[in-house]
């Protein structure tokens, strides 16, 4: 495998068997991951996502099929793999309650075997970048909120500065700033030729982050789809009123089947759009000075969109 690619999944089945019964987990699963693309992983809980980031990053063995990371096996090299990979899961577990936020973090360093001489400057790096309050570095992490520990457990995701990075719900149960920095840096980490696989039941973490998403329903995989062409298909029902003297025509390049319901003194107009629309509307508004009122935006939200997109498969 060349090292263009980030992750090859081919033909990978994966099930669990106890005494009462037999879940086939995943089922066939294939992907091709370029190196330096954040692929998103969709489906409802028991989809099969936590499994397959498993089976990505090490933790388990595939039944049937086989992965490659970095041009590693996830079998035959899996000791190799696990230095260059990170995982980060959301909750709050993964860290020492009793040692400080910086203990953690160098607990995890050693771990990684990176160079004792370079331990401190990287911690320090780490946790500047994932925004934690430095009077918090030497508090046990007992004593963090919700949103400064999963700040910590992203710290010990970047810690080891991974080729692949794996994530699984980071964003679950944090505020909006603390959100929108994990975005940040995944774009970041993008940018900077790192793999980046993500699970989300956020809408807007894939959404504004994921260059692809597959679908996975039962295990099976349902398809992968760019998020720009997921995008274009998701519309929002624009509704406002026009001067009867404005014209349309603005307003027809962006929904040709607009809805008019004439009235004395106006119209009202009713457009159809994409979210790139929505943004040519407001420009075509600050452009052209036409005398609109009462705007209102309507229509399923982002996790309505992706929830229709799971139940039918993407079709």
């Amino acid at each position: 495998m060349g090292s263009a690619h980030g992750i090859l999944v081919d033909g990978v089945s994966k099930r669990f068997v106890s005494r009462s019964r037999t879940k086939q987990a995943v089922s066939s699963v294939s992907y091709d991951i370029a190196k330096g693309e954040v692929f998103g992983l969709l489906g409802a809980n028991g989809a099969g996502k936590t499994t397959l980031i498993k089976l990505m990053s090490t933790q388990l063995a595939p039944d049937s099929g086989r992965i490659q990371v970095d041009g590693l096996d996830v079998v035959a090299d899996r000791q190799q793999l696990r230095r260059r990979i990170n995982v980060v899961e959301g909750g709050d577990k993964g860290l020492y309650p009793w040692l400080t936020g910086y203990e953690n973090l160098r607990l995890f360093a050693l771990l990684y075997r990176l160079r004792p001489a370079g331990i401190k400057a990287r911690i320090e790096t780490v946790l500047r970048k994932v925004d934690l309050a430095e009077d918090a570095w030497h508090a046990p992490t007992m004593t963090y909120s919700k949103g400064m520990k999963q700040r910590v457990l992203l710290a010990k995701g970047l810690i080891n500065d991974p080729t692949v990075l794996f994530l699984d719900e980071p964003t679950i149960g944090l505020d909006f700033d603390a959100v929108q920095r994990i975005r940040d840096i995944i774009k970041d980490l993008s940018q900077s030729g790192t793999t980046v696989i993500l699970t989300s039941h956020n809408a807007t973490d894939i959404d504004s982050t994921c260059a692809r998403v597959a679908v996975l329903i039962e295990g099976e995989n349902r398809g992968v789809f760019p998020v720009e062409d997921l995008r274009a298909k998701y519309r929002s029902r624009v509704k406002f009123t026009l001067a009867e003297s404005e014209p349309l025509d603005g307003f027809a390049a962006l929904d040709p089947g607009l809805d008019v319901v004439e009235a004395h003194g106006g119209s009202t107009i009713v457009l159809n759009l994409n979210q790139s629309g929505i943004a040519a509307f407001y420009r075509l508004l600050s452009t052209a000075a036409h005398a609109v009122d009462n705007i209102s935006v309507e229509g399923a939200s982002l996790e309505d969109f992706y929830g229709t997109l799971i139940k039918e498969g993407a079709s």
